[in-house]
């Protein structure tokens, strides 16, 4: 498979967060799957990068059109290449920090057309970066191992093959989610 993180530097996270809900809204390549994130580097004042972990079920298809959005930024790393589940579990597995305590909050944007889902993508980094510093004069930097805002697209075709295999993904209504029209 093709698989990788790929980051981009924070004078691109607009361009990031429009690649993130172009791909959520348009999710029509059942062979791939998204999990980005933007991460706060620093404290005063707090910078950002983009990293999404692109992930694509093919041998032969190195350049899927659906990441095209992604690819059209500049990354300052990228470790997308041809590789085995394993290596991948591995390499993803290197991102995660042990023996830390974690707090982990969840929330939902919902919407079914890349405008409704880039306002809440965006609204939900904006607010997150707006009430960074209070969280910082709250929590000692040797306390914050990392942060992150990850987001988990999940589409009609995600919800109507769990649905196909008896499941349900997050008990969402199939029903109520329309085709989305393919914007780039």
């Amino acid at each position: 498979m093709w698989a990788g993180i790929y980051s981009v530097g924070g004078d691109h996270i607009a361009a990031f967060l429009e690649a993130t809900a172009n791909y959520s809204s348009n999710i029509i390549d059942p062979l791939s799957h998204i999990v980005p994130a933007t991460i706060p580097v620093g404290r005063s004042p707090p910078a950002e990068i983009g990293a999404a972990i692109l992930f694509y079920d093919s041998e032969t298809n190195s350049a899927p059109e659906c990441f095209k959005p992604f690819f059209d930024i500049p990354s300052i790393a990228s470790t997308w290449k041809l590789q085995a589940l394993p290596e991948f579990t591995d390499e993803t597995g290197t991102a995660v920090v042990d023996h830390i305590n974690n707090v982990f909050v969840a929330g939902t944007t919902v919407g079914t057309t890349y405008a409704e889902l880039l306002k809440g993508i965006q609204l939900t980094h904006d607010i997150f970066y707006e009430r960074l510093p209070l969280l910082y004069t709250q929590i000692p930097a040797a306390n914050i191992s990392i942060m992150e805002i990850v987001f988990q697209p999940i589409g009609k075709l995600w919800i109507q093959k769990t649905a196909e295999a008896g499941g349900n993904a997050l008990g969402l209504d199939p029903k109520k989610i329309v085709s989305p029209k393919f914007i780039l």
